[in-house]
């Protein structure tokens, strides 16, 4: 009976097994925009499309495209406007703008010459470079192609002249003044291997600055080498024209010998504020981690190795389903176990509230009584109804708490496996596809999973042990609720409701199981209860 039962689910079950996979990553073809003397650079990545100018060799925007359930489209620079379909830019402030790796050795206006380093699938470099007096400056900027929003700066400062040349007041090199469309941005600061708002008095090691807010983050970190003595790199701040606090870098004063370069090394990252993502960069620091971040963490690590074993997010979630389910199965078995023994004394129950009614059964068979009488009669039933019903489940060996307990200890790390794979949202987009599923961090396009999946819950239904009482209502609630779900969250990634989809597929084969096991108890069960009936219903007066 019950592998006749389990057919349907096992053929679903074997329909989400099978796989087609297609390559989504996007290749780094960069688009030039000439506008007369000034060549624009437009670079799209699987996350980020990034516009650079050969005017200052400035980064002018890092706008976001990609963007899942909960989370929008965003430009980071300030006072930078981004049309999302045709990535057209536009600026509050024309002449006056205050962009990333600003530097103060040049004018602004000042237009670099432009070449293309390296471009491969994963990465590609570009470089500035101009010749002030006997300074050369050259700018490179190393997109990569990959989830954790970062982009690669590296200065050189070159002496071309025969004699010394001394930069008495050094750089500054600016980040922004805060993160668009966000009020009020935290400065942070990395200092000493910290996080920190507030800057200690010197010296200490700088490790970078940025803002965050609002689930985003622009951040620099200094990644120079500390063995250079050109490389004594701090924290600036400075105030442009609109009075906007400004944040970057300086280098107080540097030295060059004929035909001598100083080199600089920072790391930008421009993207959402994930501890995963921005760890991987070295700023889980920044970031911050608390006690749930820190099982995310230890949860995503599990779900990245599978992964790393499969080749594909959707295998990864299947297995990762599978196997928190396997855990989660003593405590589903013992949560069904009880409901059936819940079940069973029901009847049991219902005749102990017969024979010890509440007030309002009262006032509608003892009319005759006085309110107080009805009071103290009430009060007293029940006082006696719940002795009874505790000796009851004593003698029955049931847990009144059974049914709900072991719901409530999953409950958390439910909640977690589902922020797991809402969290690995960049990660899950730079992955394979997956059956017809180009996207698993998407939401379905056909609704295929959304559909199955509602249709599985109602199955888990039917087959979930009812009560007798708390009835048709909570019968209701139960039919109604995969039809909600299905309709206000349908547009969930498409790797949630794979998740949920096989998370359910396996806990009614699971239910299966137990309600056979329940099946080849029943009939030593019955007789057990038939037998205690009269005992039952007899209280300490004989009533």
């Amino acid at each position: 009976m019950f592998f006749r039962r389990g057919r349907i689910a096992w053929l679903a079950l074997i329909l989400v097994l099978w796989t087609a996979t297609g390559a989504t990553a996007a290749t780094l073809d960069p688009k030039i925009i000439n506008q007369g003397d000034v060549d624009l650079i437009q670079i799209q990545t699987n996350l980020v499309n990034y516009q650079f100018s050969t005017r200052g060799a400035v980064l002018e925007s890092a706008f976001i495209y990609f963007n899942t359930f909960n989370t929008a489209p965003n430009e980071l620079v300030p006072d930078v406007n981004t049309e999302p379909d045709t990535m057209f830019r536009t600026f509050e402030f024309p002449g006056a703008m205050n962009f990333p790796f600003q530097l103060n050795l040049d004018d602004e206006d000042s237009v670099y010459e432009f070449s293309i380093e390296r471009e491969t699938d994963d990465l590609i470099e570009l470089k500035f470079t101009r010749v002030v007096d006997q300074l050369e400056i050259t700018k490179r900027y190393v997109v990569f192609n990959d989830p954790y929003y970062r982009v690669q700066f590296r200065l050189s400062l070159k002496n071309l002249g025969d004699a010394g040349l001394t930069l008495d007041d050094g750089y500054t090199l600016t980040l922004t003044s805060g993160l668009a469309s966000v009020k009020d941005a935290k400065e942070v600061y990395l200092v000493n291997g910290k996080s920190t708002q507030t800057l200690p008095a010197p010296p200490y090691a700088f490790g970078g600055v940025g803002f965050l807010g609002q689930g985003l983050a622009i951040f620099l970190k200094n990644e120079t080498s500390a063995s250079d003595a050109n490389a004594t790199i701090m924290p600036w701040a400075g105030v442009n024209a609109r009075q906007q606090k400004l944040l970057g870098a300086k280098v107080d004063k540097i030295e060059l010998g004929p035909g001598q370069a100083a080199d600089y090394q920072y790391l930008l990252y421009a993207g959402r504020w994930k501890y995963v993502l921005m760890d991987e960069s070295g700023l889980g620091e920044v970031a911050g981690n608390g006690p749930f971040s820190q099982l995310l963490v230890w949860t995503i690590v599990g779900l990245n190795w599978l992964f790393g074993v499969t080749g594909n997010y959707g295998w990864a979630i299947i297995l990762f389903t599978i196997i928190t389910r396997i855990l989660f199965f003593p405590l589903l078995r013992q949560q069904f176990h009880s409901m059936a023994k819940m079940r069973e004394v029901q009847p049991k129950i219902m005749k102990l509230r017969e024979r010890y009614p509440g007030l309002g059964e009262l006032r509608k068979t003892h009319k005759d009584l006085d309110a107080a009488e009805m009071q103290a009669r009430a009060r007293e039933n029940r006082e006696k109804l719940n002795k009874k019903m505790m000796e009851l489940y004593q003698r029955e060996g049931v847990n009144p708490l059974g049914g709900c307990l072991p719901s409530l200890l999953q409950m958390p790390f439910l909640i977690l496996l589902w922020r797991t794979i809402l969290y690995s949202a960049e990660a899950i987009h730079y992955s394979p596809g997956f059956m017809w599923l180009n996207d698993l961090s998407q939401p379905d396009p056909l609704y295929i999973l959304v559909v199955i999946t509602a249709g599985v819950m109602m199955l888990q239904t039917k087959l979930t042990p009812q009560m007798s009482t708390g009835g048709q209502n909570q019968m209701l609630m139960m039919w109604i609720m995969p039809v909600f779900m299905a309709i206000f969250l349908r547009d969930f990634p498409a790797g949630l409701w794979l998740y949920y989809f096989l998370t359910t597929v396996i806990q009614v084969l699971q239910q299966m199981i137990i309600n056979w096991e329940i099946d080849q108890k029943k009939p030593v069960t019955v007789g057990a209860v038939a037998g205690g009936d009269a005992e039952v219903l007899v209280d300490d007066e004989g009533t």
